[in-house]
């Protein structure tokens, strides 16, 4: 029991600074792809829609006749967001997919070394700026790479049904 609230504990504090960092610089990645995703999750929760079929406001590209959404279930996450809290539940439902990450490689490396040699990879893997920042990012990636993860660790721990599962998942996202 102790050992779980060892991990519980080390979690959090490996949380921390990716959810102050991400709530001070959010706004400062230069990320235009976002808007884009805003009003998608905006338009499937006013449309009722689970499946968009087509996006009127996107003319010349064909996507007002023709849409397919490649990443569906990333925009089912964030239409969700959406519907709880407008744009900032958008933010939410896709930082959701870093703080995934974070957790899914922190529990997976203590289940197979001893919890601080743990804790101190994934504190250096977590520190880089270029992870953190991608995990920062509204973006559908955000939601592949814990799915990624997990696919890993399903391989790893030999488990076909999950490795199966997660690949559904994973080509939806």
């Amino acid at each position: 029991m102790r050992v779980f609230f060892l991990r519980v504990l080390l979690s959090l504090l490996l949380l921390a600074p990716f959810l102050a960092l991400h709530s001070r610089f959010t706004n400062q990645l230069g990320d235009p792809d976002r808007y884009y995703h805003f009003a998608l999750s905006r338009e499937m929760v006013e449309s009722g829609k689970l499946f968009l079929r087509s996006l009127p406001q996107a003319q010349g590209i064909g996507w007002n006749e023709n849409f397919v959404d490649k990443e569906f279930l990333f925009h089912q996450i964030t239409a969700f967001g959406y519907r709880l809290a407008g744009d900032e539940g958008v933010i939410w439902a896709s930082l959701g997919g870093g703080i995934l990450s974070i957790l899914a490689f922190f529990w997976f490396a203590a289940s197979r070394v001893p919890i601080l040699p743990a804790f101190i990879l994934s504190l250096i893997t977590f520190s880089s700026a270029l992870i953190l920042a991608r995990l920062m990012l509204l973006r559908p990636h955000t939601w592949a790479i814990p799915t990624f993860l997990l696919f890993n660790i399903a391989i790893l721990c030999r488990r076909p049904r999950l490795t199966a599962l997660v690949t559904a998942i994973f080509v939806l996202t």
